[in-house]
């Protein structure tokens, strides 16, 4: 018999049976972590893409004494800042985001303010989400006012 030969020892199969244990139980844990972090982001990027094609519904809302094309751009601008604000699931919650779809959506419906005024909302409520963008959202704001009110 060995000196490394503990099969005869009940103590040695014991600790070798917990280490099993433990490495097994670190896999798994390391699996489900990343199952969650894979789910995390596919649900974070669907949401990102609902946002945008909720936003993109504004296209529908042109006021008459907007050109189309300056409308568009208007609109993809504010669609940009949506992207820019919820870029990754590191910097906002999903359940963040999910409340900030129900704003659009609220907005969306409300036709008590002009689409112009909606759009401006919009970037306002971004602000809100991640105040550490705020001047990235004060240069989209710039940006919409300058294609808002060209001529």
């Amino acid at each position: 018999m060995s000196h490394f030969d503990h099969s005869d020892n009940p103590t040695a199969k014991s600790r070798f049976s917990q280490l099993i244990a433990i490495v097994v139980s670190i896999a798994i844990l390391a699996a489900m972590f990343v199952a969650w972090r894979v789910w995390v982001i596919r649900e974070f990027g669907r949401l990102r893409d609902e946002g945008t094609q909720l936003i993109s519904t504004f296209e529908l809302q042109r006021p008459s004494t907007i050109s189309q094309k300056r409308w568009i751009t208007a609109v993809e601008t504010v669609e940009t800042a949506w992207a820019n604000t919820v870029f990754s699931p590191n910097d906002v919650s999903i359940r963040d985001v999910r409340a900030m779809l129900r704003r659009i959506e609220i907005l969306i419906r409300d036709q008590g303010h002009p689409p112009r005024d909606k759009l401006v909302t919009l970037l306002n409520y971004f602000a809100e989400l991640r105040p550490n963008k705020r001047l990235y959202i004060e240069g989209q704001h710039m940006q919409l006012q300058s294609v808002l009110n060209d001529p």
